[in-house]
């Protein structure tokens, strides 16, 4: 905070959550950052005119495309890592929070971070990612009858503890990716039964 430039900004909105990318992740952030196009806004080509910058406002980036000796990954594949890392970015802050404090301040900071780091990796793999629930506390995470289905279907291949593929469903140039996320011991802390897996505090 007593480095930041925006004292105004970080006094309303707080410093932003912490992104545990490994170093990997990073490269590959700042090489696409610095050396493709990225999507022109309809209106940038006159604002550019009007005198809002200087030279050719054309990029000199390169085009985003799979190189020929990198074949495209499957839409499984694609689908399971991005589902993989998001999961992994929420469990990681999590478990930090329930170790260096308690189960308290998780919820406090699932509660309020939880949609920014879901907003975060969607950026990061150029994607939509929600998640819903058949038993939602908050109303925008519940599921529609399709994804209840879905839902459905997921439970009982838990329960029969058989294995289970994603969902892929495929619509023109977009494709939906279900899969499920299982609870453990450290999700039922806050998404258990009171008085059983959640303390009185």
């Amino acid at each position: 905070m007593e480095k930041g430039k925006m004292k105004g900004a970080l006094k309303r909105f707080g410093v932003m959550p912490y992104q545990p990318f490994s170093e990997a992740d990073i490269k590959l952030i700042s090489d696409f950052m610095y050396e493709y196009k990225i999507e022109e806004p309809s209106w940038f080509k006159e604002h550019w005119e009007q005198g809002h910058g200087k030279g050719n406002y054309k990029q000199q980036g390169k085009v985003l495309h799979s190189k020929p000796d990198s074949p495209l990954k499957s839409l499984k594949e694609t689908g399971l890592e991005i589902a993989r890392n998001t999961q992994k970015v929420l469990g990681k802050n999590l478990m930090g929070k329930m170790q260096n404090e308690d189960p308290v301040a998780a919820l406090q900071f699932c509660n309020e971070n939880a949609y920014p780091l879901t907003d975060s990796m969607a950026t990061v793999h150029q994607a939509k990612i929600k998640r819903v629930s058949d038993k939602a506390r908050n109303p925008l995470n519940q599921a529609n009858q399709e994804e209840m289905e879905h839902i459905g279907y997921f439970k009982k291949k838990v329960e029969a503890q058989e294995n289970y593929d994603p969902i892929i469903i495929e619509n023109g140039d977009e494709a939906h990716f279900y899969y499920p996320i299982v609870t453990n011991d450290m999700c039922l802390k806050c998404h258990g039964k009171p008085g059983q897996d959640i303390s009185p505090k």
